[in-house]
Protein backbone atom coordinates (compact mmCIF):
# COMPACT_ATOMS: atom_id res chain seq x y z
CA UNK A 1 0.00 0.00 0.00
CA UNK A 2 1.50 3.41 -0.87
CA UNK A 3 1.31 6.78 0.59
CA UNK A 4 -1.36 8.22 -0.51
CA UNK A 5 -3.64 4.91 -0.66
CA UNK A 6 -2.85 5.08 3.21
CA UNK A 7 -3.56 8.50 3.58
CA UNK A 8 -7.20 8.35 2.00
CA UNK A 9 -7.95 5.03 4.25
CA UNK A 10 -6.95 7.40 7.24
CA UNK A 11 -8.65 10.29 6.54
CA UNK A 12 -12.10 8.29 5.27
CA UNK A 13 -11.57 6.23 8.90
CA UNK A 14 -10.75 9.63 10.68
CA UNK A 15 -14.60 10.93 9.01
CA UNK A 16 -16.36 8.14 9.66
CA UNK A 17 -15.10 7.90 13.41
CA UNK A 18 -15.81 11.76 14.69
CA UNK A 19 -19.29 11.44 12.64
CA UNK A 20 -20.07 8.15 14.81
CA UNK A 21 -18.96 10.24 17.95
CA UNK A 22 -21.42 13.48 17.27
CA UNK A 23 -24.44 10.88 15.88
CA UNK A 24 -23.97 8.38 18.94
CA UNK A 25 -22.62 10.21 21.96
CA UNK A 26 -25.88 11.79 24.18
CA UNK A 27 -23.67 14.85 25.30
CA UNK A 28 -22.38 15.59 21.72
CA UNK A 29 -26.33 15.53 20.52
CA UNK A 30 -27.26 17.62 23.64
CA UNK A 31 -24.23 20.16 22.80
CA UNK A 32 -25.71 20.35 19.30
CA UNK A 33 -29.08 21.05 20.81
CA UNK A 34 -27.89 23.56 23.31
CA UNK A 35 -26.40 25.29 20.29
CA UNK A 36 -29.28 25.05 18.02
CA UNK A 37 -32.06 27.08 20.58
CA UNK A 38 -30.18 30.54 19.46
CA UNK A 39 -29.16 30.03 16.16
CA UNK A 40 -31.57 29.28 12.96
CA UNK A 41 -29.33 28.19 10.33
CA UNK A 42 -27.33 25.67 9.06
CA UNK A 43 -24.23 27.93 8.69
CA UNK A 44 -24.72 29.06 12.14
CA UNK A 45 -24.19 25.65 12.98
CA UNK A 46 -21.39 25.32 11.21
CA UNK A 47 -19.69 28.34 13.12
CA UNK A 48 -20.72 27.19 16.46
CA UNK A 49 -19.39 23.48 16.00
CA UNK A 50 -16.64 23.98 13.65
CA UNK A 51 -13.70 24.34 16.56
CA UNK A 52 -14.93 21.34 18.34
CA UNK A 53 -15.25 19.41 14.60
CA UNK A 54 -11.73 20.40 13.64
CA UNK A 55 -10.16 19.33 17.60
CA UNK A 56 -11.81 15.91 17.36
CA UNK A 57 -10.86 15.46 13.71
CA UNK A 58 -7.01 16.67 14.68
CA UNK A 59 -7.24 13.92 17.71
CA UNK A 60 -8.12 10.75 15.93
CA UNK A 61 -5.80 11.57 13.27
CA UNK A 62 -3.09 12.26 15.47
CA UNK A 63 -3.98 8.64 17.27
CA UNK A 64 -4.22 6.83 13.85
CA UNK A 65 -0.55 8.40 12.70
CA UNK A 66 0.86 6.65 15.55
CA UNK A 67 -1.12 4.08 16.46
CA UNK A 68 2.05 1.97 16.00
CA UNK A 69 4.12 3.82 18.05
CA UNK A 70 2.65 5.24 21.54
CA UNK A 71 6.13 6.57 22.95
CA UNK A 72 6.35 8.40 20.02
CA UNK A 73 6.97 12.28 22.16
CA UNK A 74 5.49 14.42 19.05
CA UNK A 75 2.10 12.72 19.78
CA UNK A 76 1.96 13.01 23.33
CA UNK A 77 3.03 16.49 22.74
CA UNK A 78 0.52 17.32 20.42
CA UNK A 79 -2.36 15.72 22.46
CA UNK A 80 -1.19 18.19 25.54
CA UNK A 81 -2.10 20.77 23.05
CA UNK A 82 -5.42 19.39 21.61
CA UNK A 83 -6.42 18.80 25.52
CA UNK A 84 -4.97 22.69 26.36
CA UNK A 85 -7.56 23.88 23.62
CA UNK A 86 -10.13 21.63 24.41
CA UNK A 87 -9.89 23.40 28.27
CA UNK A 88 -9.91 26.98 26.28
CA UNK A 89 -13.19 26.11 25.29
CA UNK A 90 -15.11 26.31 27.98
CA UNK A 91 -18.61 26.06 25.86
CA UNK A 92 -18.47 22.59 24.68
CA UNK A 93 -17.61 21.43 27.94
CA UNK A 94 -19.22 18.62 28.74
CA UNK A 95 -18.72 14.67 30.71
CA UNK A 96 -18.12 12.82 27.41
CA UNK A 97 -15.35 15.46 25.99
CA UNK A 98 -13.65 15.35 29.45
CA UNK A 99 -14.02 11.94 29.82
CA UNK A 100 -12.57 11.33 26.23
CA UNK A 101 -9.41 13.65 26.45
CA UNK A 102 -8.84 12.56 30.00
CA UNK A 103 -8.74 8.91 28.72
CA UNK A 104 -6.65 9.53 25.87
CA UNK A 105 -4.23 11.37 27.54
CA UNK A 106 -4.14 9.26 30.69
CA UNK A 107 -3.11 6.41 28.08
CA UNK A 108 -0.43 8.32 26.01
CA UNK A 109 0.90 9.10 29.42
CA UNK A 110 1.47 5.69 30.82
CA UNK A 111 3.18 4.15 27.27
CA UNK A 112 5.43 7.36 27.60
CA UNK A 113 6.54 6.58 31.01
CA UNK A 114 6.69 2.93 30.36
CA UNK A 115 10.82 2.44 30.31
CA UNK A 116 12.39 0.30 26.74
CA UNK A 117 13.14 -2.80 27.73
CA UNK A 118 16.13 -4.82 26.00
CA UNK A 119 15.00 -7.83 24.00
CA UNK A 120 16.40 -11.31 25.70
CA UNK A 121 19.18 -11.21 22.55
CA UNK A 122 19.99 -7.65 23.73
CA UNK A 123 21.20 -9.23 27.17
CA UNK A 124 22.64 -12.41 25.65
CA UNK A 125 24.99 -10.63 22.94
CA UNK A 126 26.00 -8.44 25.83
CA UNK A 127 27.25 -11.45 28.10
CA UNK A 128 28.80 -12.51 24.72
CA UNK A 129 31.02 -9.72 24.48
CA UNK A 130 31.64 -9.32 28.10
CA UNK A 131 33.09 -12.44 28.02
CA UNK A 132 35.14 -12.16 24.56
CA UNK A 133 36.41 -8.27 25.95
CA UNK A 134 37.51 -10.38 29.12
CA UNK A 135 39.15 -12.85 27.26
CA UNK A 136 41.41 -9.97 25.69
CA UNK A 137 41.60 -6.84 28.31
CA UNK A 138 40.94 -8.67 31.76
CA UNK A 139 37.89 -9.98 33.79
CA UNK A 140 37.67 -6.03 35.35
CA UNK A 141 35.87 -5.67 32.17
CA UNK A 142 33.05 -7.88 33.47
CA UNK A 143 32.01 -5.79 36.43
CA UNK A 144 31.63 -2.55 34.04
CA UNK A 145 29.60 -4.24 32.08
CA UNK A 146 27.62 -5.80 34.86
CA UNK A 147 27.41 -2.52 35.94
CA UNK A 148 25.71 -1.01 32.42
CA UNK A 149 23.74 -3.80 31.96
CA UNK A 150 22.06 -3.58 35.69
CA UNK A 151 21.13 -0.33 34.93
CA UNK A 152 18.21 -0.60 32.43
CA UNK A 153 17.53 -4.16 34.83
CA UNK A 154 16.86 -1.47 37.50
CA UNK A 155 14.65 0.61 35.34
CA UNK A 156 12.54 -2.26 34.16
CA UNK A 157 12.17 -3.50 37.93
CA UNK A 158 11.39 -0.19 39.47
CA UNK A 159 8.60 0.22 36.79
CA UNK A 160 6.97 -3.06 37.69
CA UNK A 161 6.87 -2.08 41.43
CA UNK A 162 4.86 1.11 39.80
CA UNK A 163 3.02 -0.35 36.77
CA UNK A 164 0.45 -2.02 39.11
CA UNK A 165 -0.10 1.37 40.46
CA UNK A 166 -0.19 2.87 37.39
CA UNK A 167 -2.65 0.29 35.71
CA UNK A 168 -5.27 0.81 38.60
CA UNK A 169 -5.49 4.36 37.84
CA UNK A 170 -5.49 4.04 34.07
CA UNK A 171 -8.32 1.43 34.27
CA UNK A 172 -10.65 3.49 36.67
CA UNK A 173 -9.90 6.34 34.51
CA UNK A 174 -10.96 4.75 31.22
CA UNK A 175 -13.99 3.46 33.04
CA UNK A 176 -15.27 6.52 34.40
CA UNK A 177 -15.73 5.14 37.45
CA UNK A 178 -13.65 7.44 39.72
CA UNK A 179 -13.59 9.94 42.08
CA UNK A 180 -11.44 13.47 40.74
CA UNK A 181 -9.66 14.41 44.49
CA UNK A 182 -8.73 10.66 44.81
CA UNK A 183 -7.80 10.41 40.95
CA UNK A 184 -5.65 13.61 41.53
CA UNK A 185 -3.74 11.92 44.88
CA UNK A 186 -2.91 9.22 43.41
CA UNK A 187 -1.50 10.67 40.44
CA UNK A 188 0.76 12.77 42.88
CA UNK A 189 1.76 9.56 44.47
CA UNK A 190 2.79 8.40 40.73
CA UNK A 191 4.87 11.57 40.44
CA UNK A 192 6.98 11.00 43.36
CA UNK A 193 7.91 7.65 42.28
CA UNK A 194 9.28 9.38 39.29
CA UNK A 195 6.29 9.04 36.84
CA UNK A 196 5.68 12.43 34.68
CA UNK A 197 1.80 13.63 34.90
CA UNK A 198 1.86 16.31 32.13
CA UNK A 199 -0.62 19.62 34.12
CA UNK A 200 -3.32 19.19 31.82
CA UNK A 201 -4.25 16.02 33.44
CA UNK A 202 -4.98 17.78 36.70
CA UNK A 203 -6.56 20.65 34.87
CA UNK A 204 -9.18 17.99 33.18
CA UNK A 205 -9.67 16.21 36.31
CA UNK A 206 -10.41 19.58 38.32
CA UNK A 207 -12.75 20.90 35.65
CA UNK A 208 -16.47 20.28 36.46
CA UNK A 209 -18.58 17.57 35.49
CA UNK A 210 -21.44 18.95 33.34
CA UNK A 211 -24.54 17.35 32.87
CA UNK A 212 -25.19 19.26 29.23
CA UNK A 213 -28.66 17.78 28.69
CA UNK A 214 -29.69 18.77 32.37
CA UNK A 215 -28.54 22.14 31.95
CA UNK A 216 -30.59 22.55 28.82
CA UNK A 217 -33.80 20.14 29.13
CA UNK A 218 -36.39 22.94 30.68
CA UNK A 219 -35.53 25.26 27.39
CA UNK A 220 -35.77 21.81 24.73
CA UNK A 221 -39.27 21.00 26.44
CA UNK A 222 -41.09 24.76 26.20
CA UNK A 223 -40.26 24.74 22.36
CA UNK A 224 -42.56 25.23 19.64
CA UNK A 225 -43.52 22.85 17.34
CA UNK A 226 -42.18 25.09 14.54
CA UNK A 227 -38.59 25.69 16.55
CA UNK A 228 -38.31 21.79 17.02
CA UNK A 229 -39.08 21.12 13.36
CA UNK A 230 -36.52 23.83 12.24
CA UNK A 231 -33.71 22.34 14.55
CA UNK A 232 -34.39 18.55 13.63
CA UNK A 233 -33.92 19.37 10.11
CA UNK A 234 -30.81 21.88 10.58
CA UNK A 235 -29.20 18.66 12.29
CA UNK A 236 -30.71 16.28 9.93
CA UNK A 237 -28.27 18.16 7.01
CA UNK A 238 -25.35 18.78 9.35
CA UNK A 239 -25.10 15.46 10.36
CA UNK A 240 -25.13 14.43 6.86
CA UNK A 241 -22.53 17.07 6.07
CA UNK A 242 -20.24 15.92 8.26
CA UNK A 243 -20.81 12.24 7.29
CA UNK A 244 -20.43 12.91 3.75
CA UNK A 245 -23.61 10.83 2.98
CA UNK A 246 -26.31 12.06 0.77
CA UNK A 247 -29.62 13.52 3.42
CA UNK A 248 -32.58 10.61 3.61
CA UNK A 249 -36.08 11.44 4.71
CA UNK A 250 -36.75 12.49 8.60
CA UNK A 251 -38.98 10.25 10.74
CA UNK A 252 -37.94 10.36 14.32
CA UNK A 253 -40.68 13.06 15.73
CA UNK A 254 -39.67 12.01 19.62
CA UNK A 255 -38.63 15.09 21.59
CA UNK A 256 -37.99 13.31 24.79
CA UNK A 257 -35.34 14.14 26.98
CA UNK A 258 -34.90 10.44 27.83
CA UNK A 259 -33.61 9.62 24.54
CA UNK A 260 -30.84 11.36 22.93
CA UNK A 261 -30.97 11.13 19.69
CA UNK A 262 -31.85 14.04 17.44
CA UNK A 263 -33.93 13.69 13.98
CA UNK A 264 -30.08 11.57 12.26
CA UNK A 265 -30.85 10.05 8.78
CA UNK A 266 -28.64 7.21 9.65
CA UNK A 267 -29.82 4.85 12.58
CA UNK A 268 -27.86 6.19 15.54
CA UNK A 269 -25.71 2.88 16.79
CA UNK A 270 -25.70 1.94 20.23
CA UNK A 271 -22.79 2.80 22.75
Amino acid sequence: MDDSEKHRLMREKRRTTVAAMFASKPDLLWLFRSFAMTRHSLNDMRSAMFDLDVLLHDVVWDELWNSENHKNKTALNSLIGHVATYLSMPDVSCNFLRQFFLSKIIMRVQFYNKPEEWSNWAYLLSYAFLFGAAYFFGWWIIVVGIVIIAFPLYKKLHWLHTASFFDSVVNEVMSGAFDDDVTIERLKALESRGVWIPSVVYSLLKQPRIDIRQSCADKWQKLSEDRYAEIQEIHKKWLAEIEGTPEEPEHNDNRSTQSCELASPHPIPSN
